[in-house]
């Protein structure tokens, strides 16, 4: 995360976060890219996991490992390449998630005469194109490549708190909209979170 010289001198008196996925748009960015990269791969992995007794596995090892585990299995085994194919599947996923915006939030959002922040555990390649819709500052999980190849993702699974009680320095109070607020948040003095659910 990072925050410019500018912005790190400003002590502003609210800032807004809002999430991406099922509140400024009504897809989760992450799964659609795997769907588009490796449709078969990732309807696999989502039957194994939905359709057996690892549904009732998965969450307790999320919680556990603090990891989103399907996020973490279908980006390992379908986003293997970090190359120009790569990047016309975030388009795709990009162009399609803009078919599903939550217009009425962004208009609202757009009405506050403050600094507003992207803060999502979508992947940065997807995330960052969001940013041109009137946010300041955008935070998401990170995919790290190397020669050409996927090596980690830093994942805001969970992480998202660490991120909201740092930001405190720069905003005297946060307002907070997503769709599953984490419960860390009801730990953070000087923020209010509005659940937003949004499904087209």
């Amino acid at each position: 995360m990072c925050m410019s010289m500018e912005d790190k001198r400003r002590q502003y008196s609210y800032c807004v976060i809002v999430d991406l996925d099922y509140t400024l748009v009504s897809i989760d960015t992450t799964a659609t890219l795997a769907w588009v990269v490796c449709p078969h791969i990732t309807k696999l992995i989502l039957n194994i996991l939905t359709l057996t007794f690892l549904r009732f596995v998965v969450p307790l090892l999320n919680r556990a490992l603090d990891r989103d585990v399907y996020k973490l299995l279908v980006l390992k085994l379908c986003l293997r390449a970090c190359n120009d194919s790569l990047g016309r599947a975030v388009l795709e996923v990009y162009h399609r998630a803009l078919k599903t915006l939550n217009k009425d939030l962004l208009k609202a959002i757009w009405r506050l005469n403050t600094f507003k922040i992207l803060l999502t555990a979508s992947v940065d390649i997807v995330a960052k194109r969001f940013r041109n819709l009137g946010f300041g500052l955008m935070i998401s999980s990170k995919i790290e490549c190397r020669e050409g190849r996927l090596y980690n993702l830093v994942d805001l699974y969970s992480k998202k708190h660490v991120i909201v009680k740092r930001l405190l320095k720069y905003c005297d109070r946060i307002y907070i909209i997503e769709d599953s607020p984490e419960p860390q948040y009801e730990e953070l003095e000087n923020t209010r979170v509005f659940r937003v659910i949004y499904h087209e």
